[in-house]
């Protein structure tokens, strides 16, 4: 992507569709694997020759952990009421991915 901005959204337009789909699987506390069978996800990662990690710019799963980590991250003690709203609710939106993100086996 050109531009940080473009290269943040596609991954928030990808990020979207995997947590929809994984979301309706998990309704009625149902246990879900997802299953990221295409290398494109985390190309190194899928490469048993390949010992460098993946980044925000060789993965779409290291650049959506990272955007959701900062979607998550704890405001400051100092922000006004709006920003603890807006913290608020994106951790009620986001939390479960971040979570999934988190905790994804590599193996």
């Amino acid at each position: 992507m050109p531009t940080e901005h473009l290269r943040r959204a596609f991954v928030a337009d990808q990020f979207h569709s995997f947590y929809q789909t994984s979301g309706r699987g998990i309704r009625g506390n149902v246990p879900v694997r997802v299953y990221l069978l295409d290398a494109a996800f985390a190309p190194r990662a899928a490469d048993p020759r390949d010992s460098a990690l993946d980044t925000e710019r060789t993965s779409v799963l290291i650049a959506g952990r990272e955007l959701v980590r900062e979607l998550l991250a704890e405001p400051r003690p100092t922000v006004d009421a709006q920003a603890r709203v807006k913290h608020a609710i994106l951790t009620a939106l986001w939390g479960l991915l971040g979570n999934l993100l988190e905790n994804i086996d590599w193996g």
